[in-house]
Protein backbone atom coordinates (compact mmCIF):
# COMPACT_ATOMS: atom_id res chain seq x y z
CA UNK A 1 0.00 0.00 0.00
CA UNK A 2 2.80 2.44 0.90
CA UNK A 3 4.54 1.66 -2.39
CA UNK A 4 1.28 2.37 -4.26
CA UNK A 5 0.93 5.72 -2.47
CA UNK A 6 4.52 6.68 -3.36
CA UNK A 7 3.95 5.68 -6.99
CA UNK A 8 0.71 7.67 -7.05
CA UNK A 9 2.47 10.82 -5.77
CA UNK A 10 5.23 10.40 -8.35
CA UNK A 11 2.59 10.07 -11.06
CA UNK A 12 0.90 13.29 -9.89
CA UNK A 13 4.20 15.20 -9.92
CA UNK A 14 4.99 13.89 -13.39
CA UNK A 15 1.63 15.07 -14.75
CA UNK A 16 1.03 18.24 -12.70
CA UNK A 17 -1.43 19.98 -15.05
CA UNK A 18 -3.53 16.88 -15.57
CA UNK A 19 -3.60 16.16 -11.84
CA UNK A 20 -4.68 19.73 -11.00
CA UNK A 21 -7.51 19.58 -13.53
CA UNK A 22 -8.59 16.25 -12.04
CA UNK A 23 -8.65 17.76 -8.55
CA UNK A 24 -10.61 20.85 -9.60
CA UNK A 25 -14.01 19.19 -9.82
CA UNK A 26 -13.68 17.57 -6.38
CA UNK A 27 -12.34 20.79 -4.83
CA UNK A 28 -15.30 22.81 -6.17
CA UNK A 29 -17.80 20.16 -5.07
CA UNK A 30 -16.51 19.84 -1.51
CA UNK A 31 -16.02 23.61 -1.14
CA UNK A 32 -19.60 24.19 -2.31
CA UNK A 33 -20.98 21.73 0.27
CA UNK A 34 -18.92 23.31 3.06
CA UNK A 35 -19.96 26.85 2.09
CA UNK A 36 -23.66 25.97 1.88
CA UNK A 37 -23.69 24.23 5.25
CA UNK A 38 -21.40 26.71 7.04
CA UNK A 39 -23.28 29.81 5.88
CA UNK A 40 -26.61 28.07 6.52
CA UNK A 41 -25.63 27.03 10.06
CA UNK A 42 -24.21 30.48 10.85
CA UNK A 43 -27.39 32.18 9.65
CA UNK A 44 -29.48 29.66 11.56
CA UNK A 45 -27.47 30.25 14.75
CA UNK A 46 -27.96 34.01 14.39
CA UNK A 47 -31.74 33.65 13.98
CA UNK A 48 -31.93 31.16 16.86
CA UNK A 49 -30.05 33.61 19.06
CA UNK A 50 -32.51 36.38 18.18
CA UNK A 51 -35.50 34.13 18.87
CA UNK A 52 -33.99 32.91 22.13
CA UNK A 53 -33.41 36.48 23.31
CA UNK A 54 -37.15 37.09 22.96
CA UNK A 55 -37.82 34.49 25.64
CA UNK A 56 -38.49 30.84 24.83
CA UNK A 57 -40.94 30.68 27.73
CA UNK A 58 -43.21 33.33 26.19
CA UNK A 59 -46.46 32.77 24.28
CA UNK A 60 -47.94 35.73 22.40
CA UNK A 61 -51.72 35.90 21.90
CA UNK A 62 -53.65 38.21 19.59
CA UNK A 63 -57.13 38.16 18.13
CA UNK A 64 -57.27 35.80 15.16
CA UNK A 65 -60.48 36.05 13.12
CA UNK A 66 -61.53 39.70 13.45
CA UNK A 67 -65.23 38.78 13.11
CA UNK A 68 -64.94 36.62 16.20
CA UNK A 69 -62.54 38.70 18.28
CA UNK A 70 -65.31 39.96 20.59
CA UNK A 71 -66.02 36.36 21.57
CA UNK A 72 -62.94 36.43 23.81
CA UNK A 73 -61.90 39.79 25.19
CA UNK A 74 -58.56 40.26 26.91
CA UNK A 75 -59.86 41.86 30.10
CA UNK A 76 -59.19 41.20 33.77
CA UNK A 77 -61.73 38.36 33.83
CA UNK A 78 -60.00 36.52 30.98
CA UNK A 79 -56.64 37.06 32.64
CA UNK A 80 -57.88 35.48 35.87
CA UNK A 81 -59.49 32.56 34.01
CA UNK A 82 -56.25 31.80 32.15
CA UNK A 83 -54.28 31.74 35.40
CA UNK A 84 -56.86 29.45 37.03
CA UNK A 85 -57.57 27.05 34.14
CA UNK A 86 -54.40 26.73 32.07
CA UNK A 87 -51.57 24.68 33.65
CA UNK A 88 -47.89 25.74 33.60
CA UNK A 89 -48.73 29.46 33.34
CA UNK A 90 -46.44 31.65 35.43
CA UNK A 91 -47.76 35.08 34.47
CA UNK A 92 -50.23 36.82 32.14
CA UNK A 93 -48.94 40.14 30.83
CA UNK A 94 -51.36 42.43 29.01
CA UNK A 95 -50.15 45.14 26.65
CA UNK A 96 -51.12 47.42 23.76
CA UNK A 97 -54.39 48.53 25.35
CA UNK A 98 -54.77 51.63 23.21
CA UNK A 99 -52.81 53.28 20.45
CA UNK A 100 -52.66 57.03 20.16
CA UNK A 101 -50.32 59.66 18.71
CA UNK A 102 -48.01 62.52 19.65
CA UNK A 103 -48.19 64.78 16.61
CA UNK A 104 -46.52 61.99 14.69
CA UNK A 105 -46.59 58.28 14.00
CA UNK A 106 -45.81 56.90 17.44
CA UNK A 107 -47.89 54.36 19.35
CA UNK A 108 -48.85 54.31 23.01
CA UNK A 109 -48.94 50.98 24.83
CA UNK A 110 -50.34 50.50 28.32
CA UNK A 111 -48.51 47.57 29.90
CA UNK A 112 -48.04 45.79 33.18
CA UNK A 113 -44.84 46.53 35.02
CA UNK A 114 -43.25 43.13 34.24
CA UNK A 115 -44.02 43.33 30.52
CA UNK A 116 -40.82 44.99 29.30
CA UNK A 117 -38.41 42.84 31.27
CA UNK A 118 -40.19 39.61 30.36
CA UNK A 119 -40.32 40.65 26.68
CA UNK A 120 -36.54 41.31 26.76
CA UNK A 121 -36.86 45.05 26.20
CA UNK A 122 -33.64 46.40 27.69
CA UNK A 123 -33.04 49.87 29.09
CA UNK A 124 -30.46 52.21 27.58
CA UNK A 125 -30.74 54.43 30.65
CA UNK A 126 -33.29 55.39 33.26
CA UNK A 127 -35.54 52.84 34.98
CA UNK A 128 -38.49 50.52 34.42
CA UNK A 129 -41.92 51.05 35.95
CA UNK A 130 -42.38 49.92 39.55
CA UNK A 131 -45.38 48.94 41.69
CA UNK A 132 -45.84 52.51 42.89
CA UNK A 133 -46.12 53.83 39.32
CA UNK A 134 -48.76 51.21 38.54
CA UNK A 135 -50.79 51.50 41.75
CA UNK A 136 -50.90 55.30 41.72
CA UNK A 137 -51.43 55.50 37.96
CA UNK A 138 -48.48 57.88 37.70
CA UNK A 139 -48.19 59.95 34.52
CA UNK A 140 -44.77 58.59 33.56
CA UNK A 141 -43.47 56.87 30.43
CA UNK A 142 -40.66 54.70 29.12
CA UNK A 143 -39.95 55.47 25.47
CA UNK A 144 -38.29 53.76 22.53
CA UNK A 145 -35.03 54.82 20.91
CA UNK A 146 -36.66 56.46 17.86
CA UNK A 147 -38.97 58.54 20.05
CA UNK A 148 -36.01 59.73 22.13
CA UNK A 149 -33.89 60.78 19.14
CA UNK A 150 -36.80 62.32 17.20
CA UNK A 151 -38.34 64.44 19.96
CA UNK A 152 -35.26 65.06 22.10
CA UNK A 153 -32.33 65.47 19.68
CA UNK A 154 -30.15 67.04 22.38
CA UNK A 155 -30.14 63.70 24.21
CA UNK A 156 -31.31 65.13 27.56
CA UNK A 157 -34.42 63.01 28.05
CA UNK A 158 -34.93 61.86 31.65
CA UNK A 159 -37.36 64.00 33.61
CA UNK A 160 -38.68 65.82 30.55
CA UNK A 161 -42.37 65.93 29.65
CA UNK A 162 -44.04 64.48 26.59
CA UNK A 163 -47.62 65.46 25.71
CA UNK A 164 -49.75 62.66 24.25
CA UNK A 165 -53.36 62.31 23.17
CA UNK A 166 -55.39 59.25 24.22
CA UNK A 167 -59.10 59.11 23.34
CA UNK A 168 -59.10 62.86 22.71
CA UNK A 169 -57.70 63.53 26.19
CA UNK A 170 -54.27 65.16 26.47
CA UNK A 171 -51.76 64.02 29.07
CA UNK A 172 -48.29 65.22 30.02
CA UNK A 173 -46.02 62.23 30.72
CA UNK A 174 -42.69 62.39 32.53
CA UNK A 175 -40.01 60.25 30.86
CA UNK A 176 -38.35 57.88 33.32
CA UNK A 177 -36.49 55.59 30.92
CA UNK A 178 -35.27 55.06 27.35
CA UNK A 179 -35.03 51.60 25.79
CA UNK A 180 -32.23 50.17 23.68
CA UNK A 181 -33.06 49.43 20.01
CA UNK A 182 -35.49 46.53 19.95
CA UNK A 183 -34.22 42.96 19.53
CA UNK A 184 -37.43 41.30 20.68
CA UNK A 185 -39.58 39.49 18.10
CA UNK A 186 -42.66 39.92 20.27
CA UNK A 187 -42.45 43.66 20.73
CA UNK A 188 -41.00 46.40 18.50
CA UNK A 189 -40.30 49.17 20.99
CA UNK A 190 -38.35 51.73 18.96
CA UNK A 191 -41.30 53.99 18.10
CA UNK A 192 -43.47 53.19 21.13
CA UNK A 193 -44.35 55.14 24.26
CA UNK A 194 -45.08 52.86 27.21
CA UNK A 195 -47.34 53.79 30.12
CA UNK A 196 -48.59 51.59 32.96
CA UNK A 197 -51.92 49.75 32.88
CA UNK A 198 -52.53 51.39 36.24
CA UNK A 199 -52.41 54.82 34.58
CA UNK A 200 -54.76 53.67 31.83
CA UNK A 201 -57.22 52.09 34.28
CA UNK A 202 -57.33 55.19 36.51
CA UNK A 203 -57.37 57.89 33.84
CA UNK A 204 -58.98 56.28 30.78
CA UNK A 205 -60.98 53.09 31.42
CA UNK A 206 -61.40 51.07 34.65
CA UNK A 207 -61.43 47.60 32.98
CA UNK A 208 -59.39 47.99 29.80
CA UNK A 209 -59.52 45.38 27.04
CA UNK A 210 -56.03 44.62 25.73
CA UNK A 211 -55.13 44.10 22.07
CA UNK A 212 -52.64 41.39 22.96
CA UNK A 213 -51.54 39.21 25.85
CA UNK A 214 -48.20 37.58 26.56
CA UNK A 215 -48.34 34.34 28.56
CA UNK A 216 -45.21 33.42 30.46
CA UNK A 217 -44.86 29.66 30.89
CA UNK A 218 -43.15 28.09 33.88
CA UNK A 219 -40.22 27.03 31.64
CA UNK A 220 -39.07 26.76 28.02
CA UNK A 221 -40.10 23.10 27.93
CA UNK A 222 -43.71 23.83 28.89
CA UNK A 223 -44.32 26.73 26.48
CA UNK A 224 -45.54 24.47 23.63
CA UNK A 225 -47.93 22.70 26.03
CA UNK A 226 -49.20 26.10 27.22
CA UNK A 227 -49.78 27.15 23.61
CA UNK A 228 -51.94 24.08 22.99
CA UNK A 229 -53.79 24.53 26.30
CA UNK A 230 -54.58 28.19 25.47
CA UNK A 231 -56.05 27.11 22.13
CA UNK A 232 -58.21 24.52 23.88
CA UNK A 233 -59.25 27.08 26.51
CA UNK A 234 -60.28 29.63 23.87
CA UNK A 235 -62.16 27.05 21.81
CA UNK A 236 -64.05 25.81 24.87
CA UNK A 237 -64.91 29.33 26.01
CA UNK A 238 -66.04 30.66 22.62
CA UNK A 239 -67.06 27.56 20.68
CA UNK A 240 -64.84 28.77 17.81
CA UNK A 241 -61.57 27.27 16.59
CA UNK A 242 -59.90 30.35 15.13
CA UNK A 243 -60.68 33.09 17.65
CA UNK A 244 -57.02 33.60 18.60
CA UNK A 245 -53.68 33.84 16.89
CA UNK A 246 -51.16 32.16 19.21
CA UNK A 247 -47.40 32.10 18.72
CA UNK A 248 -44.77 30.75 21.08
CA UNK A 249 -41.06 31.32 20.62
CA UNK A 250 -40.37 27.64 21.23
CA UNK A 251 -42.74 26.57 18.44
CA UNK A 252 -41.29 29.19 16.12
CA UNK A 253 -37.76 27.95 16.90
CA UNK A 254 -38.71 24.32 16.28
CA UNK A 255 -40.41 25.15 12.98
CA UNK A 256 -37.42 27.23 11.91
CA UNK A 257 -35.01 24.40 12.71
CA UNK A 258 -37.08 21.94 10.66
CA UNK A 259 -37.23 24.32 7.71
CA UNK A 260 -33.52 25.18 7.73
CA UNK A 261 -32.50 21.53 8.13
CA UNK A 262 -34.56 20.57 5.08
CA UNK A 263 -33.25 23.53 3.08
CA UNK A 264 -29.61 22.85 4.02
CA UNK A 265 -30.02 19.19 3.07
CA UNK A 266 -31.49 20.18 -0.30
CA UNK A 267 -28.77 22.73 -1.03
CA UNK A 268 -26.05 20.31 0.07
CA UNK A 269 -27.50 17.69 -2.30
CA UNK A 270 -27.36 20.17 -5.17
CA UNK A 271 -23.78 21.11 -4.28
CA UNK A 272 -22.83 17.42 -4.04
CA UNK A 273 -23.74 16.97 -7.71
CA UNK A 274 -20.53 18.79 -8.60
CA UNK A 275 -18.68 16.08 -6.63
CA UNK A 276 -20.11 13.50 -9.00
CA UNK A 277 -19.01 15.63 -11.93
CA UNK A 278 -15.54 15.73 -10.36
CA UNK A 279 -15.66 11.93 -10.05
CA UNK A 280 -16.42 11.60 -13.75
CA UNK A 281 -13.41 13.81 -14.45
CA UNK A 282 -11.23 11.54 -12.32
CA UNK A 283 -12.50 8.48 -14.20
CA UNK A 284 -11.66 10.07 -17.55
CA UNK A 285 -8.17 11.00 -16.38
CA UNK A 286 -7.58 7.48 -15.04
CA UNK A 287 -8.68 5.94 -18.36
CA UNK A 288 -6.15 8.15 -20.13
CA UNK A 289 -3.51 7.19 -17.55
CA UNK A 290 -4.14 3.45 -18.09
CA UNK A 291 -3.87 3.91 -21.85
CA UNK A 292 -0.59 5.83 -21.54
CA UNK A 293 0.96 3.35 -19.10
CA UNK A 294 0.25 0.06 -20.83
CA UNK A 295 3.95 -0.78 -21.16
CA UNK A 296 4.45 -0.11 -17.42
CA UNK A 297 1.54 -2.44 -16.67
CA UNK A 298 2.97 -5.10 -18.99
CA UNK A 299 6.41 -4.90 -17.33
CA UNK A 300 4.91 -5.21 -13.85
CA UNK A 301 2.86 -8.24 -14.90
CA UNK A 302 5.92 -9.81 -16.53
CA UNK A 303 7.79 -9.37 -13.24
CA UNK A 304 5.05 -11.23 -11.36
CA UNK A 305 2.51 -8.53 -10.37
CA UNK A 306 -0.99 -9.94 -9.98
CA UNK A 307 -4.23 -8.44 -11.28
CA UNK A 308 -5.00 -7.40 -7.71
CA UNK A 309 -1.68 -5.50 -7.49
CA UNK A 310 -2.36 -3.61 -10.73
CA UNK A 311 -5.96 -2.87 -9.75
CA UNK A 312 -4.92 -1.57 -6.31
CA UNK A 313 -2.24 0.64 -7.87
CA UNK A 314 -4.76 2.57 -9.96
CA UNK A 315 -7.42 2.55 -7.22
CA UNK A 316 -4.96 4.16 -4.82
CA UNK A 317 -4.13 6.82 -7.42
CA UNK A 318 -7.79 7.72 -7.99
CA UNK A 319 -8.54 7.67 -4.24
CA UNK A 320 -5.50 9.87 -3.54
CA UNK A 321 -6.62 12.34 -6.17
CA UNK A 322 -10.07 12.53 -4.65
CA UNK A 323 -8.86 12.77 -1.03
CA UNK A 324 -6.39 15.53 -1.85
CA UNK A 325 -9.15 17.38 -3.69
CA UNK A 326 -11.49 16.85 -0.73
CA UNK A 327 -8.93 18.22 1.73
CA UNK A 328 -8.28 21.31 -0.39
CA UNK A 329 -12.04 21.75 -0.88
CA UNK A 330 -12.66 21.70 2.88
CA UNK A 331 -9.97 24.35 3.44
CA UNK A 332 -11.19 26.56 0.58
CA UNK A 333 -14.85 26.19 1.58
CA UNK A 334 -14.09 26.97 5.23
CA UNK A 335 -12.06 30.09 4.39
CA UNK A 336 -14.60 31.43 1.90
CA UNK A 337 -17.59 30.78 4.17
CA UNK A 338 -15.73 32.35 7.12
CA UNK A 339 -15.13 35.50 5.04
CA UNK A 340 -18.79 35.67 3.93
CA UNK A 341 -20.11 35.13 7.47
CA UNK A 342 -17.83 37.82 8.91
CA UNK A 343 -18.92 40.31 6.23
CA UNK A 344 -22.56 39.59 7.13
CA UNK A 345 -21.77 40.11 10.81
CA UNK A 346 -22.74 36.64 12.03
CA UNK A 347 -20.91 34.29 14.36
CA UNK A 348 -19.11 31.63 12.32
CA UNK A 349 -20.26 28.06 12.85
CA UNK A 350 -18.05 25.34 11.34
CA UNK A 351 -20.08 22.33 10.12
CA UNK A 352 -17.76 19.57 11.39
CA UNK A 353 -20.18 16.81 10.40
CA UNK A 354 -20.53 18.19 6.88
CA UNK A 355 -16.73 18.43 6.53
CA UNK A 356 -16.31 14.81 7.67
CA UNK A 357 -19.07 13.55 5.39
CA UNK A 358 -17.64 15.50 2.43
CA UNK A 359 -14.18 14.06 3.04
CA UNK A 360 -15.47 10.48 3.24
CA UNK A 361 -17.73 11.01 0.23
CA UNK A 362 -14.85 12.40 -1.83
CA UNK A 363 -12.86 9.23 -1.06
CA UNK A 364 -15.84 7.11 -2.10
CA UNK A 365 -16.15 9.09 -5.34
CA UNK A 366 -12.47 8.48 -6.11
CA UNK A 367 -12.74 4.74 -5.49
CA UNK A 368 -16.09 4.37 -7.30
CA UNK A 369 -15.08 6.22 -10.44
CA UNK A 370 -11.54 4.84 -10.40
CA UNK A 371 -12.72 1.24 -10.12
CA UNK A 372 -13.57 0.77 -13.80
CA UNK A 373 -10.21 2.04 -15.17
CA UNK A 374 -8.38 0.02 -12.45
CA UNK A 375 -10.15 -3.20 -13.44
CA UNK A 376 -9.45 -2.45 -17.09
CA UNK A 377 -5.75 -2.05 -16.29
CA UNK A 378 -5.69 -5.26 -14.22
CA UNK A 379 -7.19 -7.31 -17.08
CA UNK A 380 -4.70 -6.15 -19.73
CA UNK A 381 -2.87 -9.00 -21.47
CA UNK A 382 0.84 -8.56 -20.59
CA UNK A 383 1.93 -9.43 -24.16
CA UNK A 384 -0.40 -6.80 -25.64
CA UNK A 385 0.63 -4.30 -22.98
CA UNK A 386 4.37 -4.81 -23.66
CA UNK A 387 3.83 -4.47 -27.40
CA UNK A 388 2.15 -1.04 -27.00
CA UNK A 389 4.05 2.13 -27.63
Amino acid sequence: MIEDIVNAMQSFLTNKTRSILSLLGVVIGVAAVIMVTAIGESASADVKSTISQSGLDMVNIRGGNMRKIRALQFDETTRREILENVPNVKNVLSGNVKRGNIEGSASISAIEIDFMEESKLELDYGRYFDETDNELGSQCAVIGQEIATSYFPDGDVLGKKLTVTIKKARFSLEIIGVLLPSTSIFESSDSTIYVTRGFYKRRIKPNPIADSVVIQATSNKTSVAVEKAIKAFAEKKTGESDTLFIMSMQTMLENYEKTTSTLNLLLSGVAAISLLVGGIGIMNIMIVSVTERKREIGIRKALGASQKDIRNQFLVESAMLSLIGGTIGILVGTLLSFAVVKVLGWKFSLPVNAAAVSFVFSAFVGIFFGLSPAIKAAKLDPVVALASE
